[in-house]
């Protein structure tokens, strides 16, 4: 592992595979996670088929900084506000999230990049494409969304399990998770409970920092619908998503597809929400080689 310091921020990454010939790959986690949300054998997998892979810590999470200065954020109040049509103030943009994956690029000396999102890192990767289109080769989003208020809300099961608070000790938190991931999975016989549990283990000895969690969602509630942006946007654009999805549903996805003019979707059987399902990560690297090779 490495660090950079991007505007300030220092920003904890990672690199497999080498760089030299190889496209790289960029690699933005999701909301509260870590970049060993990105499993390290994906990882590896995707390298050995010749991309040079790069994945970071965003802003308030895993070993990046912890923007501590900047308080508690009114999360509940967030949310309401937001469900009101009303403006939501971030402590942070998700365009200065989107800088802090361009400051790794710099760091790397890598001019231009193919962007791949998952969930609010798919958000992010989107307003990467929106401030800094020439450094990126194509965009590619993995079980996220436009924002639309008018999409469909995570189930009810998806959302009671949102709403638990995260337990305070290692193992129960590893457990924990792991049946938070399960039940976004929706019922998939390909989830790997192991997988989660271990991703969350990890977590947990890198770096528990729920407060980071809720400054990352006030800056995702801020964001707003991307809809009209996404459809200014003229990118080389993959949009892959779970049928199984009960956090960001199919819809979210397709609405992506919808809107950007250049984009291509794939709505894959037996998935639902994370990157907790090995079975999957060949398809999803066949998916990356084949979207590249088409842009």
């Amino acid at each position: 592992m490495q660090t950079l310091t991007s505007k300030s921020v220092q920003i904890a990454y990672e690199v497999f595979g080498s760089q030299d010939g190889s496209p790289a790959l960029l690699l933005i986690s999701g909301l509260g996670e870590q970049m060993v949300a990105w499993p390290d054998d994906f990882c590896r997998l995707l390298a050995d088929s010749g991309f040079f892979v790069i994945r970071f810590d965003n802003r308030d999470a895993g070993l990046s900084a912890k923007l501590e200065e900047l308080g508690v954020p009114d999360l509940l109040g967030s949310w309401a506000a937001y469900f009101r049509g009303e403006t939501v103030s971030p402590m942070y943009t998700l365009q200065d999230m989107a800088d802090d994956a361009v400051g790794v690029l710099d760091e790397l000396g890598i001019e231009k990049s193919y962007v791949c999102g998952f969930s609010l890192g798919g958000m992010i990767a989107q307003n990467m494409a929106f401030g800094h289109p020439d450094r990126l080769h194509g965009l590619i989003c993995m079980g996220s969304s436009t924002g639309d208020q008018l999409l469909p809300t995570p189930t009810p099961e998806a959302q009671a399990v949102m709403a638990t608070p995260p337990p305070l000790l290692r193992d129960e938190y590893a457990a924990h998770m792991a049946s938070v991931f399960e039940t976004f999975s929706g019922g998939s016989k390909l989830y790997s409970r192991q997988c989660r549990s271990e991703t969350a283990a990890r977590s947990f000895d890198r770096c528990f920092y729920p407060l980071g969690f809720m400054r990352q969602s006030v800056a995702m509630l801020a964001d707003g619908s991307r809809k009209e942006r996404l459809e200014k946007l003229k990118m080389h654009t993959l949009v892959l998503h779970g049928e199984m999805d009960v956090l960001a549903q199919p819809e979210h996805g397709q609405a992506i597809a919808a809107a950007v003019n250049r984009a291509r979707i794939v709505l894959v059987p037996e998935w639902g929400h994370g990157l907790d399902y090995p079975e999957l990560w060949p398809q999803f690297k066949d998916h990356f080689i084949a979207f590249c090779k088409d842009g």
